[in-house]
């Protein structure tokens, strides 16, 4: 079960966590607001400690795919600082490598979610077109399209955090990273105490 991440800091660029109205079922949630079973880790492992960030989301995915549900309940929510606009610029940055790397290890079963996730690609297809500016000098106003779009929500913020986050897509998608594993050894009650 997981909820909603309300924000506590006076800096707040992009708000990152998902918010609905109403309870459903999501196809995956970030560890700020979660509870589980102690069930789901030892059938599908713990984190991967390939990811430095993004971790969770791979862990909630592996989750998904071995046929748990996660319930999300507006009711369940807790307060989070997500510190000043240079911090939320970094962790975006760092959130876009550890998107690729989600990408690149489910990409049998996640492709299609793109499609939902059109900040995957649409900002790092944006930046890499940013050269054909010398032949064609009003593709950097493109840019304007989110910002048209987002007007009562910081599009400046928004548009520094996604085109941050574009960034660590590229890089995540050129970086060789580390074997995936993932250990579905039943853990002891002595290191993992949940009930």
């Amino acid at each position: 079960m997981c909820g909603p991440v309300l924000d506590s800091s006076e800096h707040n660029i992009v708000h990152y966590a998902q918010e609905h109205a109403e309870g459903r079922y999501v196809d995956d949630c970030t560890t700020i607001s979660v509870g589980m079973r102690r069930e789901v880790i030892n059938r599908i492992g713990v984190f991967d400690p390939s990811f430095s960030f993004g971790q969770d989301i791979d862990f909630f995915w592996r989750a998904v795919d071995a046929g748990y549900r996660i319930y999300y309940d507006p009711l369940v929510t807790i307060w989070h600082n997500w510190g000043g606009s240079r911090e939320q610029v970094e962790r975006a940055f760092k959130y876009g490598e550890a998107r690729a790397h989600l990408y690149k290890k489910h990409w049998a079963h996640r492709w299609r979610q793109l499609r939902y996730e059109p900040y995957v690609w649409a900002y790092p297809l944006f930046i890499l077109g940013l050269p054909i500016s010398w032949f064609v000098p009003f593709y950097p106003l493109l840019i304007l399209l989110p910002v048209a779009k987002n007007l009562n929500q910081n599009p400046s913020g928004l548009i520094l955090h996604h085109m941050s986050y574009g960034l660590g897509v590229i890089v995540g998608a050129l970086k060789i990273w580390p074997k995936a594993t993932t250990s579905t050894t039943t853990l002891p009650a002595s290191v993992l105490k949940l009930r």
